[in-house]
């Protein structure tokens, strides 16, 4: 069994000792649905794990307030390969997530860690940003890049409806438009600063969430709109309002760290 992912290295170390590091949820949850005794010696060997390429389309989980989301906008931070997806995620910065990376080299459960964070969450009628930055933990792995023309500047009257498409997790790509101008939107719980309103309703559900959104004609064509956040009125699966974190807004006024798109 490899060690690697466990902050441990190579050697001998009895099941109880890995379980007091929770650093693994799935290996852990393996090692105990064997009924192996409590004493028993697990040998973590330090064997090289070819590297593999994660997609803006695959899951990511954390033990956070959601229980997955979509990875989203593939970026960089310095050198290191990350990406930026919904911070209602996670409970906070400088946590471990999961990635279930299924380009080249997978499909694969991987790491990653939280280097910033909003979320919008109990912030009142002020509202907020909901992103989290994640770098990938192992930097032979990386985030498949996407072709783009830059982001989308923020919007100037005349105002008028964009097409986009959303790429989506659970839901795949969902092509539709936004509004012409940004908003404050959401319930009693999150107000989020900076959203576009994409239609039509019922494209998008749980779990699309950091979903990354292009926009797909127009002037602006091909550049990064921005990443589904979440909606309101949901029926039992798909949200009838479903808003996208203007990709900008973000960057210039939420995202504390500097990346690279």
């Amino acid at each position: 069994m490899q060690a690697d992912g466990l902050d441990l290295p190579p050697g001998r170390y009895p099941l109880s000792a890995l379980r007091t590091t929770r650093r693994n949820a799935r290996l852990l949850d393996l090692l105990e649905s064997w009924e192996v005794p409590y004493d028993t010696v697990i040998d973590l060997s330090g064997r090289p794990v070819p590297a593999c390429q994660v997609r803006p389309t695959d899951e990511v989980s954390a033990r956070g307030p959601a229980t997955s989301a979509t990875v989203g906008v593939p970026c960089r931070v310095g050198v290191a390969p990350a990406f930026i997806t919904a911070g209602h995620l996670v409970p906070g910065g400088n946590v471990q997530v999961d990635v279930h990376a299924t380009g080249p080299g997978g499909p694969k459960w991987v790491t990653g860690t939280v280097v910033d964070w909003q979320d919008p969450l109990g912030a009142g009628p002020s509202g907020g940003y909901d992103y989290a930055v994640v770098v990938l933990d192992d930097p032979g792995d990386t985030v498949a890049s996407v072709t783009h023309a830059g982001v989308t500047p923020a919007p100037q009257p005349p105002y008028v409806t964009t097409e986009v498409a959303v790429f989506g997790g659970p839901s795949s790509t969902q092509a539709g438009t936004v509004n012409g101008a940004l908003n404050q939107l959401g319930d009693a719980q999150r107000q989020w600063l900076n959203v576009w309103q994409f239609g039509p309703s019922g494209r998008l559900q749980r779990g699309d969430s950091g979903s990354l959104a292009m926009v797909t004609a127009g002037p602006h064509q091909g550049s990064m709109l921005g990443h589904f956040v979440g909606g309101a009125g949901t029926t039992p699966r798909f949200f009838d309002h479903q808003y996208i974190q203007d990709l900008d807004s973000c960057l210039t006024h939420g995202v504390q760290i500097q990346v690279t798109l």
